[in-house]
């Protein structure tokens, strides 16, 4: 719910519900305090108690790139960092008090969290007892257990608070062993007897003793790129474009230079609710061109379910190693185009830096927006952008004079001979806000025709082709 409150602050300080729908049954699984919520409690229920409930969907690989983000954070100051599940990241500290001091660990590890996700520590001898220990602080704040005397801290807990499947939670409970102390106090072979061998962790948890280790997470090594699309689609023709652009961009980092790739993440933020979409990718073989990158990727995504538009992609690529062993190829095209791309790089440097070429790829040519018909490839802007223009108007938005840039840079004002046409474009869906355009094919004095638009949310006037 932290996460979900930093890109939804209209929320804060109301009733509102983190709900999972990928299941048969939507499933609660967090709210904000106004809520009241609790585990196990169902979504009727909290409907009940408020009439004005607010309903979250549930994001999951927002959390997870929230989570992987704090890990990294984390790893930046200690060697031993284990992602514990949404929500939970394991640190071992010991050896780090003569590095940083035993009472500024907490501080550090506090200030390695960015300050909204408010998080909670807990410090103890094992994975269990400082998880315990964290559930008792508050934000941003921590909790220690007594050396020595984990079994004394853990006594009052109650048995919910177990790593242990739910139905054995509720046959203590049945049993009348509310809280770990209780569990603690029984011999473990009754335990061992009723659970299996189960029964003896359970014994061991409620006495301060966990076996678990920590096994620190791979400091894995990747490149991220991103685009950011000129309007949200979920054109499969701009997609490829922005997979062709991120691999290029990603494969000419100067951090790949002279390995391969085998692993790709593509990622984007969609429309509806700025939620989070992900796919992962793993190449039959490791790659070390755009090329042989963006094919396979690209079929992924054309067999991949899309829920909303997108408004933007990302492509992590990571997993790195030397060159595959393969039997090399006789040399073919490659040296024929050798000679067009010297030239392509003499005009980049001749135009400082701006992709001399361009290729024009349709994308929606149905679209009511002129500019979302076609793009330029790679540079993704549109074919037909609304370009600002002045233009005089009269009673009812209807234009009399338009100022016209000649090839001189002066401009001239010229009057509106006659209006040939006026229409109406209203999108509400598919760009980041609403578009409620008046377009008029006017024919100007001199015979010059032009098309212009008002955009009727107040940001002005515009000239643009309509075909």
């Amino acid at each position: 719910m932290k996460c979900e409150l930093t890109r939804n602050t209209d929320v804060v300080g109301k009733p509102a519900v983190l709900v999972d729908r990928t299941k048969a049954r939507p499933v609660l699984l967090d709210g904000t305090p106004e809520a009241g919520f609790a585990r196990g409690v169902g979504l009727s229920e909290m409907r009940s108690r408020h009439g004005h409930l607010i309903e979250l969907e549930s994001d999951e690989p927002f959390y997870r790139s929230v989570q992987e983000g704090i890990v990294r954070s984390l790893q930046a100051s200690f060697d031993r960092v284990q992602s514990g599940g949404l929500g939970t990241v394991y640190v071992r500290v010991d050896g780090f008090d003569q590095l940083y001091g035993a009472d500024n660990i907490p501080s550090v590890l506090i200030e390695s969290v960015e300050t909204h996700l408010n998080p909670r520590l807990g410090i103890g001898p094992g994975k269990f007892p400082a998880y315990v220990a964290a559930l008792q602080s508050a934000g941003r704040e921590s909790t220690q257990v007594p050396d020595g005397d984990a079994k004394a801290f853990l006594s009052p807990m109650p048995v919910q608070l177990l790593p242990v499947p739910a139905i054995q939670k509720l046959l203590l409970k049945k049993f009348g062993l509310g809280c770990m102390g209780q569990v603690a106090a029984l011999n473990v072979w009754d335990l061992q007897a009723r659970f299996g061998p189960e029964g003896r962790r359970i014994w061991e948890l409620c006495n301060g003793i966990d076996r678990e280790p920590l096994i620190p997470d791979r400091q894995e090594e990747a490149i991220s790129k991103s685009v950011e699309f000129p309007f949200p689609t979920a054109s499969l023709e701009m997609l490829f474009l922005g997979i062709e652009k991120l691999t290029e961009r990603a494969f000419t980092d100067a951090g790949l230079k002279g390995r391969f790739v085998q692993k790709a993440l593509i990622s984007g933020k969609l429309l509806r609710g700025e939620e989070l979409w992900d796919a992962s990718f793993v190449f039959k073989r490791p790659v070390s061109d755009a090329r042989n990158a963006a094919a396979p990727l690209q079929v992924m995504l054309a067999n991949t379910e899309i829920p909303h538009l997108v408004m933007d992609l990302s492509l992590t690529i990571s997993d790195f190693c030397a060159e595959p062993q393969v039997q090399l190829q006789m040399k073919g095209l490659a040296e024929q185009v050798e000679p067009l791309s010297d030239v392509v790089e003499k005009l980049r440097v001749r135009l400082r830096g701006k992709e001399p070429l361009a290729q024009m790829v349709t994308v929606e040519p149905g679209h009511c927006l002129p500019e979302r018909h076609a793009v330029w490839n790679p540079s993704l802007q549109p074919v037909n952008p609304p370009v600002p223009i002045s233009v005089r108007e009269g009673p009812g938005h209807v234009p009399l004079y338009v100022t016209l840039k000649r090839v001189t840079l002066k401009r001239k004002t010229v009057r509106v001979f006659r209006i040939d046409n006026m229409w109406k474009v209203n999108d509400n869906w598919s760009m980041v806000r609403p578009v409620h355009r008046r377009y008029y094919d006017l024919v100007l004095e001199g015979g010059i025709r032009q098309t212009v638009f008002k955009d009727m949310d107040g940001a002005g006037w515009f000239k643009q082709s309509y075909s």
